[in-house]
């Protein structure tokens, strides 16, 4: 069975092109958007209402149809920069996929964060309140393939580009897992210092999970379990969500870092469970050959 360290040396992999592919892909998001949104607008079928609301979650329709578009683009931008850029397919990023890994992933992240719910139940029984209405309805619905387009757009990228370059580097199943939780961690800055540092762990985890498994298959179930579950079952008042019509309404205020605690400890017994999945499957880590191939 091919390793993830296989699938990375596929296509061209010379230094330069790494620094070239990303600003590649941007910019042909970039250039796909720009005509995308021109064309909704002349032809009427994006009302200047519903883009003005895509950032509002309490308009769920608009917020996720912008989900779906921004994440979109970037996808599409990627795919056809790491094709010109790197000689890489779409396949080449997938790995190994099977969807009963997927699907494993996503069955046991979900119960981690029910097991995180009960936690912060027990350390603050006010903090949640329900919120389930209709609009909850028309939430799932709209979410649903929103956020999978979302979380496999950042596996994509993070989990198989970002890491299978610096696999390809250190050749150091650990140190890239830390590596590229630190690159998927800067990206969540913005969201404020607790979700930061919460991406880092689940960014490291996961990059794990996708070297040992050898494909995103596993990874994308976890992250599109804890998405939608973020999204939908149990919203927060401090993260992007916010105003969401969720089942369940959490206030953060007490919780920020005490969430980031609850999850550490999950991720690592999530680490552990991965470990004893994969005892059996050698890694291929190429340790004492090239550590980035030549190729033009």
């Amino acid at each position: 069975m091919a390793s993830w360290l296989d699938y990375a040396a596929r296509g061209r992999n010379a230094w330069w092109r790494y620094l070239l592919a990303t600003p590649v892909a941007l910019l042909m998001a970039v250039v796909i958007g720009v005509l995308l949104v021109t064309a909704l607008k002349l032809s009427g079928l994006a009302p200047a209402a519903l883009l003005s609301q895509t950032s509002d979650p309490s308009h769920p329709m608009a917020f996720f149809f912008g989900i779906s578009v921004s994440f979109g683009l970037v996808l599409a931008g990627f795919v056809i920069a790491l094709r010109l850029v790197h000689a890489k397919r779409f396949s080449d990023l997938l790995g190994r996929w099977r969807w009963a890994a997927f699907g494993a992933g996503a069955a046991v992240w979900a119960l981690a964060q029910i097991v995180a719910t009960a936690a912060d139940v027990a350390h603050s029984p006010h903090a949640l309140r329900v919120t389930a209405s209709s609009a909850s309805i028309l939430l799932v619905l709209v979410a649903t393939p929103a956020l999978a387009l979302q979380t496999f757009t950042e596996e994509f990228i993070f989990r198989g580009y970002v890491t299978q370059g610096l696999f390809l580097a250190l050749r150091r199943p650990l140190l890239t897992s830390a590596l590229s939780g630190l690159v998927f961690g800067a990206v969540h800055i913005p969201n404020g210092a607790p979700q930061a540092v919460g991406a880092v762990l689940f960014g490291m985890v996961i990059a794990y999970a996708a070297i040992r498994t050898g494909s995103l298959a596993f990874g994308f179930g976890v992250h599109l379990a804890n998405n939608l579950y973020g999204g939908v079952v149990v919203t927060s008042d401090a993260d992007v969500f916010q105003g969401a019509p969720g089942l369940i309404t959490e206030s953060a205020q007490g919780l920020l870092w005490w969430d980031v605690g609850i999850e550490a400890l999950l991720l690592a017994v999530l680490a552990v469970l991965v470990t004893r999945m994969t005892s059996r499957q050698p890694l291929a880590t190429g340790e004492g050959s090239e550590a980035m191939s030549g190729s033009a």
